[in-house]
């Protein structure tokens, strides 16, 4: 890896191009180790997927927010005070109907 990256010019003489060459491994080291035979631990295994449930129903409730009351989602902010409070019961009264 090393002779080949010291032997420059203006086109590299590889198969894969420039990346097979910048990607194979690293210098003084020499090619990367082969792929391991993907055994994880149980702990990162019940991570992962505690990780990805929670993204999955964060997903899933953006979703539904923005669904049954696109205003909600975008949380606009009305002043004054008074017509916030107004606006959230009438957004509420809107998501109640839309449920019934």
């Amino acid at each position: 890896l090393l002779d080949t990256n010291q032997r420059f010019t203006a086109g590299l003489n590889t198969s894969g191009g420039v990346w097979s060459v910048f990607h194979a491994g690293v210098i003084g080291r020499g090619l990367k180790p082969a792929a391991g035979s993907g055994q994880r631990a149980a702990e990162e295994l019940s991570r992962n997927t505690q990780t990805f449930l929670s993204l999955a129903a964060k997903a899933v409730a953006a979703a539904l927010v923005e669904a049954v009351c696109p205003e909600a989602a975008g949380a606009e902010l009305a002043w004054p005070p008074e017509e916030l409070a107004r606006a959230t019961v009438e957004r509420d009264l809107r998501i109640l109907r839309r449920f019934r």
